[in-house]
């Protein structure tokens, strides 16, 4: 499994477990590499953030 594949699938877990499954995830890029961590929990820490903009855009 290739980095970017990981990074997706750690966004698409974060951003479900705060908006749930009937709203797709948002299109992004994918950000360079940080220095410590993996790029799943990147991923997943970056769709937390963006789902939890997504709740309160839609309150």
């Amino acid at each position: 499994m290739d980095d970017q594949q990981t990074f997706f699938e750690g966004f698409q877990r974060g951003w479900e477990s705060v908006v749930g499954p009937a709203l797709p995830p948002p299109e992004i890029d994918v950000p360079d590499a940080q220095p410590s961590g993996s790029r799943f929990m990147q991923g997943l820490i970056m769709g937390i953030e963006a789902g939890k903009r997504k709740i309160k855009e839609l309150s």
